[in-house]
């Protein structure tokens, strides 16, 4: 799973369906929120590559790329060709911002060559930790013809990035309103600050998020002694987290922390909305008894049930 990363991470900068290659309006882009438009990335060992266990799901599909790492491109190659996949296939260490901004013409080219293409630059998200927020806000903005550029992310914080994508939700909402509305183009000037900060006291925008964690009990049995002392807590938001074709090559807990990450980012881009990751749940706090009094028929009598409070992992 962990050597799947670098190509997971990728696929989710590709297109996830035609609307993202074309110009869409506002309140359809806001009224997508409501559904579930998210990456169909097939993760599969390459021996199970073939037609007899793809063929009758991929009659569903529109097979577009294979990503895989190089020492399988040999054979990836000539499977994903036998299956119809209509792009060529990747190896990781060609994925660049060249081949992101490649594989966006090549799709759009092939399935709708004659709608005209979005404007607005594509490139890899480097900053890991922030991807669940930056990620869908840099896909919203490309749409909305707003600059797209990942504005010094690398020195960026959380609140920072959590501001921008917020803003970003905000001007959507609000320019979905006035289209709705009917607005005409005059009125829409006239009213838009107004809606904005109307639309900023009522905002609702799916959220994702990610709340990393381990049980002492779990981790006791599941894990030797060594293993356990390697292991940490790791913030939130760490400028280390970085994108890169070696990812998968990093400490344990980095590479699970970048699988947390993918999964939460995943969820924020199938709703067009928000992600978070929360700082890791601290050991004690699968260990802190919840207190709760229950009344017995008798009022003179009652007991005190301890129940240990589990976090969600």
């Amino acid at each position: 799973m962990a050597t799947a990363l670098p190509g997971l991470w990728y696929c989710l900068h590709l297109p996830a369906s035609l609307w993202d290659l074309v110009d869409v309006d506002a309140w359809k882009l806001k009224a997508a929120q409501s559904l579930r438009l998210d990456h169909n990335i097939l993760l599969l060992p390459i021996d199970m590559f073939d037609e007899d266990l793809l063929g009758r799901h991929l009659q569903h599909h529109h097979p577009v790329v294979t990503i895989c790492p190089d020492e399988l491109l040999d054979e990836a190659r000539l499977r994903a060709s036998a299956l119809g996949f209509v792009l060529p296939t990747t190896p990781y260490s060609q994925l660049s911002n060249g081949t992101l901004t490649a594989h966006w013409n090549a799709i759009h080219e092939h399935f709708i060559p004659d709608l005209p293409a979005l404007t607005g630059d594509v490139s890899l998200t480097r900053r890991l930790d922030l991807a669940p927020l930056t990620l869908p806000h840099r896909r919203l903005a490309r749409q909305m013809g707003w600059p797209t550029a990942e504005l010094a992310v690398q020195n960026m914080s959380m609140s920072g990035a959590f501001t921008q994508a917020l803003r970003g939700q905000t001007r959507l909402a609000a320019i979905a309103r006035l289209e709705r509305e009917g607005a005409s183009p005059s009125e829409a000037d006239r009213r838009y600050r107004q809606t904005v900060r109307d639309e900023a006291d009522r905002l609702r925008v799916p959220v994702a998020l990610g709340l990393p964690g381990t049980a002492p009990a779990y981790a006791r049995n599941a894990y030797d002694g060594e293993l356990r002392r390697r292991t940490g807590l790791p913030p939130a938001v760490s400028p280390d987290d970085t994108w890169s074709v070696t990812l998968h090559e990093r400490p344990d807990y980095m590479v699970e922390r970048a699988a947390i990450e993918f999964a939460v980012t995943h969820e924020a881009l199938a709703s067009s909305g928000l992600g978070l990751m929360l700082p890791t749940v601290p050991p004690d706090a699968y260990r802190h008894p919840c207190r709760t009094r229950t009344a017995l028929p008798h009022p003179t009598q009652q007991r005190c049930r301890e129940t240990p409070a589990r976090p969600a992992q």
